[in-house]
């Protein structure tokens, strides 16, 4: 009686594990993208490729695409610090970068119930 519950707790331990291995892989997968709001901090180096976004460290090259709030591309000498962006960047796992590939410069912070006056705003 003992070893039929120890195999069954067992077989039950394994599939769970299995299945939650699966679904993080999954996770990991479409979590390549992120969307994000933040500040732009100093310390960043346009001139070598990067900023400072919310004390993240992202990355920035030719095919960036800086835009203002009205859809219009800007320089992206634009992008100065304490200026509110908003970005989509890509996360390269085996480099351990991100690297935006669209930044919105915001006119403000904009919040939850505002986010519908900003079309590109997921």
């Amino acid at each position: 009686m003992k070893k039929i519950r120890f195999r069954i707790s067992f077989l039950c331990i394994l599939m769970g594990g299995f299945i939650l291995s699966a679904t993080q892989m999954s996770f990991a997968l479409e979590g390549r993208l992120m969307c994000t709001q933040g500040l732009i901090n100093p310390g960043g180096d346009l001139k070598k490729g990067y900023l400072f976004i919310n004390e993240m460290r992202v990355n920035i090259d030719q095919k960036t695409r800086v835009i203002d709030h009205q859809g219009r591309l800007i320089p992206i000498s634009e992008l100065k610090p304490k200026r509110w962006v908003y970005m989509e960047t890509e996360q390269n796992p085996s480099k351990k970068m991100i690297k935006a590939t669209k930044i919105y410069l915001l006119p403000h912070y904009v919040n939850p119930k505002e986010k519908q006056n900003f079309s590109f705003m997921k």
